[in-house]
């Protein structure tokens, strides 16, 4: 059996509009974000920092499970942390941006 035609859903309806008005500059196999400029740019900002405030933390954690001499509060020690989480907070970010993924 196949399954029964489905009216296109709203997000389904903007990828068809987008690439009939030609403002569809990715990969043909990849659909637009579905959501607006500012909304990306809180979801980015928000999966950014909240990733980047946790791993942080988790550095400070770490450093006090190891043992290491020394304040995990410090500021050498923070900025450790900040530098080694920014690279995964930037990914988590994007990838709150991104819109939701098609079933094949």
């Amino acid at each position: 059996m196949t399954e029964p035609e489905r009216p296109p859903t709203d997000w389904e309806a903007r990828v068809a509009r987008a690439k009939r008005d030609g403002t569809w500059s990715r990969d043909p196999d990849e659909p637009p974000s579905p959501y607006p400029t500012a909304v990306k740019r809180r979801r980015f900002l928000v999966g950014f920092l909240l990733t980047l405030a946790a791993g942080i933390l988790l550095g400070a954690l770490v450093e006090v499970l190891l043992g290491d001499p020394g304040s995990p509060w410090a500021p050498g020690t923070l900025l450790e942390g900040f530098i080694r989480s920014v690279f995964p907070a930037a990914l988590v970010g994007w990838g709150c941006t991104r819109g939701p993924r098609t079933r094949r």
